[in-house]
């Protein structure tokens, strides 16, 4: 697993600035901002939870070409992605708690797995992450433990969620 240590040293290489030029385009100034983005998230992440051995993750946003809205009721979508996304840190650790700290709707909370309640008060984030696990349940995975710190630059509502 690459420590923290190996992380800073990946966001300095060549390999990452090529996989960032790959998601971002060519341009320097998107370079320069993706590495102070992804610097940012893995300082932001150090800071709340202490990490040792973390991974580094995106998730496209993407814009609906047609058929808009029509995947919520089984119909069909062409969908491509584009070069704005949720980027994430995250590590696994050993409490049975999923950690959620969200830069971009300053939101911070625990889903407790040995105790899941449903709350009227919880927020989008926490309602998507609980669906998510509900998901991965129903197909058969296992879920642990682990703690992430996740930012977007995605326009709220336009493909994904914070």
């Amino acid at each position: 697993m690459p420590s923290i240590a190996d992380t800073f040293q990946l966001l300095d290489s060549e390999i990452f600035k090529e996989r960032l030029i790959d998601l971002y385009g060519e341009s320097q100034e998107a370079l320069f901002s993706q590495i102070e983005r992804y610097t940012s998230l893995v300082n932001e992440y150090t800071q709340r939870f202490d990490g040792t051995d973390v991974y580094l993750f995106s998730s496209p946003g993407r814009s609906e070409i047609s058929g808009n809205h029509t995947d919520h009721n089984l119909g069909k979508v062409i969908a491509a992605s584009i070069n704005m996304d949720c980027i994430g840190v995250a590590e696994q650790n050993t409490e049975n708690k999923i950690r959620v700290k969200s830069l971009t709707y300053a939101e911070d909370f625990t889903v407790d797995l040995t105790r899941r309640e449903e709350s009227e008060n919880a927020s989008g984030t926490y309602r998507i992450v609980e669906g998510i696990l509900n998901g991965f349940e129903k197909f058969g995975y296992r879920i642990g433990g682990f703690n992430v710190c996740i930012t977007s630059d995605v326009i709220s509502a336009a493909g994904i969620t914070k």
